[in-house]
């Protein structure tokens, strides 16, 4: 009974700690800047599907995703706007990230399967 409640405690951590990882991770490693819609603050990363749009529309520009970065971030420098996060979209990092996420996902849907195979599916 003790090891199914030790087991119980890290599958339950795994997976809260899964959720908050998937959710908040690209917001807070990858590329965004800060801006106002419909009065309420919000931050636009490049993990969104139209950053390049609304940044061009934040910034009154005409850049492409391929831009590079320095240029990107030369422009928010003029209109005042802070450039949060350290990572580019489509990079190494950024796949890296990913993969971590199909990796922490699948380590606890692991420990939930063996969790659940060992308390309740014992009979079979």
């Amino acid at each position: 009974m003790k090891n199914n409640f030790k087991l119980f405690i890290i599958t339950f951590v795994c997976i809260a700690f899964f959720i908050w990882y998937y959710v908040n991770i690209d917001n807070i490693v990858l590329y965004s800047i800060p801006t106002n819609k419909n009065d309420e603050s919000v931050k636009i990363t490049m993990g969104s599907s139209n950053w390049v749009e609304e940044w061009n529309k934040i910034l009154n520009t005409n850049f492409y995703s391929t831009t590079p970065i320095n240029v990107w971030k030369e422009r928010i420098d003029t209109v005042d706007l802070k450039l949060y996060g350290f990572i580019e979209h489509n990079s190494i990092s950024s796949y890296l990230i990913t993969l971590s996420k199909v990796g922490l996902g699948s380590l606890c849907f692991f420990l939930l399967t063996f969790f659940c195979k060992k308390n309740y599916f014992q009979s079979f």
